[in-house]
């Protein structure tokens, strides 16, 4: 017998992506990478993960977008 395991993801994240990507025409929605993914043109642009977290198609930009994450997390005070 063969199982399927969903697993949930953030629903107000998904709907506020949502909301957004159709902002920039209409989208295809798939589940994909445990969320649900936004293509446009047949391309991923969005996906709303089920950590909680997103993982979106980028450019040349990205090692910017990376370093301000890095920022971010580093000037925030230890866990524990």
């Amino acid at each position: 017998m063969r199982h399927t395991l969903l697993m949930a993801y953030d629903e107000q994240l998904a709907d506020r992506v949502r909301e957004l990507v159709q902002e920039h025409g209409p989208a295809d929605e798939k589940r994909m990478f445990g969320g649900p993914a936004f293509l446009l043109g047949g391309h991923l642009a969005v996906c709303a993960s089920h950590d909680g977290g997103l993982l979106v198609r980028t450019d040349e930009q990205l090692g910017a977008w990376v370093g301000r994450g890095v920022a971010t997390a580093q000037s925030l005070p230890p866990k524990g």
